[in-house]
């Protein structure tokens, strides 16, 4: 077959080779590129299954504090006093404490002892969270969630003062979980006395008021607002529904609540159903006191005793308006 001269960047000007050469070289061009494209393909797929699947990773911005990845935590005092203490665990994504009662209890009596003798002192209650977990509590973290229910033990059961357990929330990432388990739960430290925390006067003499211990920075996570109880809150349902139409704003409220709840033992919460006009009267009461425990059962889970909620259903009898969207609702009043 006779020769075909074109040129190429060899040391001669022209080089001589077959037609079916020339054929061949773009095909094999092709093929090549192909495979290195499905590789790249492929490489990328598998580190996004990963990512998405297997590492649970957080956004690179969070705030890592490496303090709290522990099975076990000390307190101790200037006075000898210590207790080692161990941590609780919790599903993700929920604030439900896994059963370990033996060594909670074992921890919060201690505290609670301690607390006899030395009832100024203050306590920070940490709950740990990841950024990645939902949180469908009333908190603004889940992290704020879990110190609540540890909070919740030692008032309820072992009867200590709400105003001097103060609870936060703390960022760990995906290590700090075992598959679908939070291993390292919640944490405790000592706080100041109240003596420790006042304010010093001021250069005209005044007073200085006291450090509550809850955040003032209103745009942390961990900040809660002042409770308004002259200001009941308002939940509202879909027609023939007990269950409630939650959002943001609600839940704030409710954790406004519970924090003023905790600081005033005195103090208990009024649940009161109400529907709208729609169907027997019988029946619209009913309704309105499945209403009315359904977020009974919503703030139990959310830490607060069940003995400091009272129910009632007005049914169809108390409408404020016109409207059957604005009369089927639940109001929460505290007294």
């Amino acid at each position: 077959m006779p020769g075909v001269f074109f040129y190429a960047p060899t040391t001669n000007r022209y080089a001589i080779t077959s037609r079916n050469s020339i054929l061949k070289e773009p095909l094999y061009d092709t093929m090549r590129v192909i495979l290195l494209l499905a590789w790249a393909i492929f490489t990328g797929l598998c580190a996004f299954l990963q990512n998405k699947f297997c590492c649970n990773v957080e956004p690179a911005s969070a705030a890592v504090n490496a303090e709290y990845y522990s099975d076990n935590f000390q307190l101790s005092s200037a006075d000898g006093w210590s207790a080692n203490c161990k941590t609780s665990s919790f599903l993700k994504s929920s604030n439900q404490l896994l059963p370990n009662e033996a060594a909670l209890s074992e921890c919060l009596s201690a505290i609670a002892e301690f607390q006899t003798t030395h009832p100024e002192q203050t306590w920070e209650i940490i709950g740990n969270y990841a950024p990645f977990e939902s949180n469908s509590t009333i908190f603004n973290t889940l992290g704020q969630a879990r110190a609540q229910q540890i909070k919740q033990q030692l008032v309820e059961a072992f009867g200590m003062d709400g105003t001097l357990l103060n609870i936060q929330g703390n960022i760990v990432d995906s290590s700090a979980f075992k598959q679908d388990t939070l291993l390292y739960g919640y944490f405790i430290k000592m706080g100041a006395s109240p003596s420790q925390t006042a304010k010093a006067p001021t250069s005209e003499g005044e007073t200085g008021q006291e450090d509550t211990g809850v955040s003032e920075n209103k745009s942390s996570p961990d900040y809660i607002a002042q409770f308004d109880r002259s200001q009941p809150i308002v939940l509202r349902f879909a027609t023939n529904s007990s269950i409630p139409q939650l959002n943001a704003s609600i839940r704030g409220q409710f954790a406004q609540l519970l924090s003023d709840l905790d600081n005033f033992n005195d103090l208990n919460v009024k649940v009161i159903g109400h529907t709208d006009t729609v169907g027997e009267a019988s029946s619209n009461l009913t309704l309105g006191m499945e209403r009315a425990q359904s977020i009974k059962d919503y703030l139990i889970n959310n830490g607060l005793a069940a003995n400091r909620i009272a129910l009632d259903s007005k049914g169809e009898s108390q409408p404020i308006s016109q409207d059957d969207a604005i009369n089927r609702r639940v109001e929460v009043t505290v007294e």
